[in-house]
């Protein structure tokens, strides 16, 4: 999984598979909680990803290393394949050109066995693997980085498309853009019906009168510039994204409406007009596979 796109893709084809297999509850958390959701369902596929535990890799390696270096040491058959072999490894290991100060004209055969058994000893005495701290790809900062920003739009629910920390850029690429998609995926209503809204909000007319915060009503195309500024609310480029959460609403909009009180499920016109219904799953999801 390499940029937030594909990461976000798989993890809504696996959404999209438990809702179609009649397993609604993790799409719905998600679509009330996107950032939470999607942050710990990334966080557990990376940490899951490690093929075994950090440490016990680390200890295996180093007691192969340890039982490698020995016999090599062992395998010496005389004082210049000893000097040798150790400016070698600590050229390779420490980029230390280390030097044995002896004359190996004075080295009697019984030093050489002395000076490899010492060497034996300070290997299996001190040859212990140390207590390195290891964290879980989750805890670093580059890995994370991969799911984009996490900013969701305060109509939809939708998240950003943008990079992470990509808000605090000078230029046009600080405004938020993402695929919106039914306001209703966030519990959003039409005010006199009190239906959830099938409709996304690159489809809401400048002329039309919006209630947010207090405020109302409020044309959406004043609201946009004076309260939404920092966000885009065009068609996005990723138009796959579309039919697939116009899918997940058609499936789960009469849930949806259990969680807010006095809220009933989008009608069949709402539907229909905003094209969330007679959408086909198997389309959809080769559709995602292209993509992930």
């Amino acid at each position: 999984m390499s940029n937030a796109e594909t990461i976000r893709l798989k993890y809504f084809g696996e959404l999209a598979i438990q809702v179609q297999s009649g397993n609604k509850d993790e799409a719905i958390e998600y679509f009330l909680h996107p950032k939470r959701s999607i942050k710990a369902w990334f966080e557990s596929e990376v940490d899951g990803h490690t093929s075994e535990k950090p440490r016990k890799k680390y200890e295996e390696t180093f007691n192969a290393e340890i039982k490698r270096v020995f016999w090599d040491i062992r395998n010496c058959q005389n004082f210049e394949e000893i000097k040798n072999f150790i400016n070698d490894y600590m050229i390779e290991v420490d980029y230390i050109n280390y030097k044995l100060d002896l004359d190996e004209n004075k080295i009697t055969e019984s030093d050489l066995k002395i000076l490899r058994e010492n060497i034996e000893n300070e290997l299996t005495t001190k040859g212990s693997p140390r207590n390195e701290p290891f964290q879980n790809p989750s805890n670093n900062k580059s890995v994370m980085e991969r799911i984009g920003c996490m900013e969701s739009c305060f109509w939809c629910g939708a998240l950003c498309w943008g990079n992470r920390d990509h808000h605090i850029d000078s230029n046009s690429t600080k405004v938020h853009h993402t695929s919106h998609q039914p306001e209703g995926l966030l519990l959003v209503h039409v005010r006199n019906s009190r239906e959830l809204s099938a409709k996304s909000c690159h489809k809401t007319g400048d002329n039309w009168d919006v209630w947010y915060k207090g405020k109302g009503p409020i044309k959406w195309g004043v609201a946009k510039i004076n309260d939404f500024s920092d966000w885009k609310f065009e068609v996005h480029c990723n138009h796959h994204f579309d039919r697939l959460m116009c899918w997940f609403f058609e499936k789960l909009h009469v849930d949806l409406a259990k969680h807010k009180e006095n809220t009933k499920p989008a009608s069949y016109r709402q539907l229909s007009e905003y094209e969330c219904v007679g959408l086909d799953y198997y389309s959809i999801m080769n559709t995602l596979h292209v993509y992930i």
